[in-house]
């Protein structure tokens, strides 16, 4: 059904329509941060929720709320039975959640994804475009940025009551095996980033293209990728960051155009 949205001309609904708060999944794996935000009880020990992710930006009744919404990215099809069931089991209950079995990328088409070693016991964790010798998989890819833009910029938001302190929210944890700073890159090209309120994210830097690592060096856009990284190599992104970035990137562009 994404594939087809985005395809096509720009729809009169957004998927997020009624939707207050919502919860971007990119590279979703086995749901299990969907999980994080639909059963916290099952998860005590969870460092993602002792952070207070969730209930600093979608209030602290984030487990029952029918207004916040997930959607996550799965291209890996040993999880699509599995996500799909937790899809029914939650709308069944009320929530708005969808995982869509598609790779969310920097462009949208066709793409060659590789699994770890094909069949062994870490195959579900490792699954990216990154070709480290791992077995060839051929998967469809949406242009995330244009996602965001289309599905959830613009979105009807339900009311919510005067003494609320939460305004509407996006959340987006991004965890998709060595492509972070592509698709940071597209957000930052199209502006789609200026919605997002935080991002958590998990960058590979093993995985890192020699292009990705000349940021690193020669650039100051992804200097806060390595400067402020957590020892799990896990950081997130609050919107003043953000908005700091994308001056930043604006800067770097208009020096560009410039000759300089």
């Amino acid at each position: 059904m994404v594939r087809e949205r985005m395809a096509g001309p720009a729809m009169t609904t957004r998927l997020g329509d009624g939707c207050r708060h919502v919860f971007l999944d990119v590279g979703s794996n086995r749901g299990v941060h969907v999980r994080f935000l639909t059963e916290p009880h099952l998860f005590p020990n969870s460092s993602f929720l002792a952070r207070g992710f969730f209930a600093s930006y979608f209030g602290p009744h984030f487990a029952t709320d029918p207004a916040v919404c997930a959607f996550g990215f799965e291209p890996n099809a040993a999880h699509a039975e599995r996500l799909d069931r937790l899809a029914r089991l939650y709308r069944s209950a009320g929530r708005r959640v969808e995982f869509f079995q598609v790779a969310a990328q920097a462009e949208a088409g066709a793409i060659t994804m590789y699994n770890h070693r094909g069949d062994d016991a870490e195959s579900d964790w490792r699954f990216g475009t990154k070709r480290l010798s791992y077995r060839p998989v051929n998967v469809s890819a949406v242009d995330l940025s244009t996602f965001i833009q289309r599905e959830i910029v613009g979105r009807t938001i339900p009311a919510e009551p005067a003494t609320s302190r939460f305004p509407p929210s996006v959340v987006m944890k991004m965890d998709v095996e060595g492509d972070e700073l592509s698709l940071f890159e597209r957000m930052l090209e199209t502006r789609s980033i200026c919605a997002l309120d935080l991002v958590t994210w998990e960058i590979h830097k093993a995985q890192l293209s020699a292009r990705e690592m000349s940021y690193r060096t020669h650039a100051r856009l992804w200097d806060w990728v390595f400067e402020h990284e957590r020892p799990e190599d896990e950081d997130e992104l609050q919107a003043p960051r953000l908005a700091v970035l994308r001056a930043e990137w604006e800067a770097r562009r208009g020096r560009k155009g410039r000759g300089a």
